[in-house]
């Protein structure tokens, strides 16, 4: 069906799929508010968990994320969360998921993305990547911080969605204090 309202109507500009690739170690606020807004664009978005080597495994499993992203979600319906070991531009392909969503929380997110982006359209030049900044309130989030917050027994509350809170604090630790 083609719409010829300017700009599209709220229906029409509804798209298929989307994968938003990720550590998640562990999902945070900032995650979930990505995650939220491509809800509400796309009819079906996977969040996925990826390892990246660059980035501790510790100190949750790709199952365990997995779980704590669906516990996060709860109330999306249209959400799938999964984990892989394969490269996302496969991954996608083979769901035929032709947009992937990062968000960016300043320069220095966008230069990293940038070049991973030039890896995804040599390996698929249909995988099309579409960037959506971060809300002023996650700008500076991201699970490091959650990371780094617990080692020093701090509250995680303004970090991680509070249905993993639980979680989270006692698999860093928190719950000793």
């Amino acid at each position: 069906m083609v719409c010829y309202k300017i700009g599209g109507c709220r229906k029409c500009i509804k798209m298929a799929k989307c994968i938003i690739p990720g550590t998640f170690n562990p999902v945070t606020l900032g995650h979930c508010d990505i995650i939220g807004r491509c809800a509400r664009i796309f009819d079906e978005v996977h969040v996925v968990a990826f390892q990246n080597i660059e980035k501790p495994e510790w100190p949750f499993t790709m199952q365990e994320r997995v779980q704590l992203i669906l516990k996060s979600v709860a109330g999306m319906p249209n959400v799938v969360a999964n984990c892989s070991q394969r490269l996302v531009s496969d991954y996608a392909k083979e769901l035929g998921i032709t947009t992937l969503v990062k968000g960016l929380r300043n320069v220095r997110d966008f230069e990293y993305e940038a070049d991973l982006e030039w890896a995804y359209k040599t390996i698929d030049s249909d995988l099309e990547v579409l960037y959506l900044r971060s809300s002023p309130l996650y700008m500076q989030l991201s699970s490091s911080v959650v990371r780094e917050f617990a080692k020093y027994q701090l509250d995680l509350s303004q970090l991680v969605p509070a249905a993993i809170i639980n979680e989270v604090t006692t698999r860093l630790g928190l719950d000793k204090k």
